[in-house]
């Protein structure tokens, strides 16, 4: 597999889970959003902002 056709399927696969986890957090009930929670990061809302 050339190198191109390999950056081409990671950028696909970001793509998918991009979408997947945007969809996700979108179903959340109103609130669960910034809700503490016990882990690394306080909520979702500061996982996805270290993420970013």
């Amino acid at each position: 597999m050339e190198l191109i056709d390999h950056l081409r399927r990671m950028a696909g696969n970001n793509l998918w889970s991009n979408d997947r986890l945007y969809r996700a957090v979108l179903q959340l009930q109103p609130g669960e959003f910034e809700a503490q929670r016990i882990s690394f990061f306080p909520s979702i809302k500061a996982t996805l902002n270290h993420i970013l």
